[in-house]
């Protein structure tokens, strides 16, 4: 279009979310995500995918067995395939965009959504934080050059057009020799889309903040960590992701943390606001 605007068919919704997950943490992660940023997530555009069924009733989240598969299989390479063939299969004409997703990160859904409506669903992204293997990993991975992958942790957001892309190849991608041996999940992902599409992962400095990776887990063990000055001032307000939470109490906690600092944003801009009518009745 001419005002530089994309269309896409109001038929489709925006956001789907397909969370990697395991029967053994219904209770725990799963519950956790469901009831905290899942919350955020339009009613029946979020799955849970696992390899062992729950051994309980779990009417309240929607959970999808993928058959012949472990639940105990790190990194979970066949699971994050099989999780991306079942979107093409079910999903692909019905959303413009897919979020791959980890039971221990918080994903700010509403930022996510607002974030995704300004970019064209019909172009062929693959977003995330880059990764390029540990040194150490180098000759394991045969990763060429530059090459690199969209780390798993923090979440992959695939617009529409590049799962359009990819669908056709991920069998292939599967079987892969190398594939296979490295036992890799996010880098042969990333290995995939490189090979078949000719896309990188977003490298950008800016993808780091947004999908952010605490490496000496800040937020994932103690409650009150998250709340040092360096996270609420310099990475929360950029993140659209935080991962890793292990422990299912901190993910409440950001989530009240989260719904706190909105409650105060909203009552600022309803203060300016009125503030500002007051002047233009005195005036």
């Amino acid at each position: 279009n001419s005002d530089g605007s994309h269309r896409v068919p109001e038929s489709r919704r925006l956001l789907y979310v397909g969370v990697l997950s395991a029967g053994r943490f219904l209770r725990t992660r799963i519950s956790a995500c469901n009831r905290t940023w899942g919350q955020d997530v339009a009613r029946g555009d979020m799955q849970f995918f696992v390899g062992t069924p729950p051994q309980e009733p779990y009417s309240t989240h929607s959970v999808v067995t993928l058959d012949g598969l472990s639940d105990h299989e790190y990194p979970p390479q066949q699971k994050a395939f099989r999780m991306l063939r079942y979107m093409c299969d079910n999903y692909l004409d019905k959303y413009n965009w897919f979020l791959r997703a980890d039971d221990d990160a918080y994903f700010r859904i509403a930022k996510i959504r607002k974030w995704l409506a300004t970019r064209d669903p019909n172009v062929r992204y693959y977003i995330g934080q880059a990764g390029y293997g540990r040194d150490l990993d180098k000759g394991r991975l045969h990763l060429p050059g530059d090459d690199n992958f969209c780390m798993g942790g923090p979440g992959v957001i695939m617009s529409r057009a590049a799962m359009q892309g990819i669908c056709p190849h991920l069998e292939a991608c599967m079987q892969d020799n190398i594939t296979r041996s490295t036992g890799e999940e996010d880098v042969e992902i990333g290995r995939c889309f490189t090979k078949y599409l000719g896309v990188l992962c977003t490298s950008a400095y800016d993808f780091m903040e947004l999908f952010y990776h605490s490496y000496p887990q800040e937020y994932s063990v103690h409650p009150y960590l998250y709340l040092n000055d360096r996270l609420t001032d310099k990475v929360f307000p950029k993140a659209l992701t935080l991962h890793h939470v292990k422990v299912s109490y901190v993910m409440y906690d950001l989530r009240s943390y989260f719904l706190a600092q909105s409650r105060l944003q909203w009552r600022d801009t309803a203060l300016a606001r009125r503030a500002g009518l007051e002047r233009q009745t005195d005036e």
